[in-house]
């Protein structure tokens, strides 16, 4: 498995089989060109997990990609138009070859103001190599 990072949390995991981008955020950069894209994995909502503003882009850019968010963030997603794939802790996935268990619960507590959000872990799997993200 290779792994490109593109700055906070964003990462390109590409398998023999897959290209799986996980949490393109704000604070990310280059992840906006890539194409060939077989999924788009979002961990949770806050901004620095998911570009609101720039997804669109991205998945026009990458019309055969899958779109997995978590529960707090597909409604988010839902509510500005766009569709996604809703998962929770627990489930399995199998995206264009890699296995990806879905682990996680909630965010942790960054500050007692700020809500906690519900927050998924990808296990991904292939075959020789795995990586949690």
């Amino acid at each position: 498995m290779q792994i490109v990072h593109y700055g906070q949390s964003c990462v390109l995991a590409e398998t023999a089989t897959a290209r799986l981008l996980l949490d393109p955020g704000t604070l990310a950069s280059g992840f906006e060109e890539l194409t060939g894209l077989d999924a788009i994995l979002v961990t949770h909502q806050h901004p620095d997990h998911v570009d609101v503003d720039r997804l669109p882009a991205l998945l026009a850019a990458n019309p055969g990609a899958e779109l997995v968010a978590d529960v707090g963030t597909a409604e988010q997603l839902e509510a500005m138009g766009i569709a996604c794939r809703t998962v929770r802790p627990g489930e399995k996935l199998q995206i264009a070859g890699a296995d990806i268990d879905v682990v996680g619960g909630d965010h942790a507590v960054i500050h007692p103001d700020i809500p906690v959000v519900p927050n998924n872990g990808y296990l991904i799997d292939s075959g020789s190599t795995a990586v949690l993200h």
